[in-house]
């Protein structure tokens, strides 16, 4: 999916108030023709995964993610759709994955983005490393040892403290790795009337943050914590946000009628204390006029960022 790298910085508001918003200059993406083309596409990655006595582990599921945008924008991880490699240990514990790199961008030394590796096996702890591509590029192995690990009950309660039913939970951050909402949307928990949901393969050291999506409280982003020696994830209190998305001047305005927009909010105020990052986020068409409604959206800054945008330049 293409973004829109121009977004616009507004302030949050919330029960119905409205604003609007310009579009605005962003950081600048560089054309498919200005990439380098000379640095290598097919990268193989290579190792073994034992358990803490050096046993092999066979049947792990091995992961490489790899990056399909270039400059990630917070919203980016809930809506892009990342490239995967996958294999399966074999007797020895042996995986070899080979893959291609969608952006020359990622193969070069100074490059800041990385690739993940993910590795699951049942009853084992998730682990997850980012790997920059270079590292691949000169034949080095990745060997891990994987720790036993009980599954992981964790708590949904709204800003209130009330349970929250029937909400879908997620990894979000694992080992301080931040995950693409759409990776995990298979293996995504259920709460119960209680709010609890089971997460396999995670336990409180390695899982630092989930994605929570239900219709009554939206798409949320939001850090775990512990409450009364329980792992919890406490909601961003929401409201509805209304507003209008303006072009520049003497442009078609009517041209925006249909058009796919992210509105996000991302705040690490709570209560008044700095903490750990939020966000919540809802994808929303615009009218003929370029307005927008957009349900339980968190209290924050407020971002909108158009969706497909390849017919406007500017």
């Amino acid at each position: 999916m293409k973004l829109n790298q121009a977004f616009v910085l507004v302030s949050c508001v919330l029960l119905n108030f409205p604003y609007s918003i310009a579009m605005g200059s962003g950081y600048a993406v560089v054309k498919q023709d200005e990439l380098l083309t000379e640095l290598p596409r097919q990268i193989r990655a290579y190792g073994t995964i034992t358990d803490g006595n050096d046993n092999p582990i066979p049947a792990a599921q091995v992961t490489i993610v790899i990056p399909t945008v270039i400059g990630f924008a917070s919203a980016d991880y809930v809506i892009y759709d990342p490239s995967l490699a996958n294999s399966t240990t074999d007797m020895s514990g042996h995986f070899e994955i080979p893959f291609a790199v969608p952006d020359p961008r990622l193969a070069q030394t100074g490059s800041q983005v990385q690739l993940l590796l993910i590795v699951r096996a049942e009853k084992f702890r998730t682990a997850v490393i980012g790997i920059k591509t270079p590292r691949l590029m000169i034949d080095y192995p990745l060997n891990l040892k994987l720790e036993p690990c009980e599954p992981l009950k964790l708590i949904v309660i709204d800003s209130a403290g009330q349970a929250v039913a029937g909400a879908s939970i997620q990894p979000a951050r694992i080992s301080g790795n931040r995950i693409p909402l759409r990776f995990e949307a298979e293996r995504a928990g259920t709460t119960d009337e209680h709010g609890a949901a089971i997460l396999p393969g995670f336990d409180r050291a390695i899982l630092n943050e989930v994605y929570v999506q239900s219709k009554t409280i939206g798409n949320q982003l939001v850090p775990l914590t512990i409450r009364n020696g329980q792992a919890t994830a406490i909601l961003n209190e929401t409201g509805k946000v209304t507003g209008s998305f303006k072009l520049p001047v003497r442009a078609d305005t009517s041209s925006l009628g249909g058009r796919e927009i992210i509105v996000f909010s991302y705040t690490t105020i709570v209560d008044n204390l700095a903490g750990p990052p939020r966000m919540s986020w809802a994808l929303k068409q615009l009218d003929d006029h370029g307005n927008f409604v957009a349900d339980s959206i968190g209290m924050g800054t407020v971002f909108i960022q158009l969706l497909n945008d390849a017919d406007f330049p500017f």
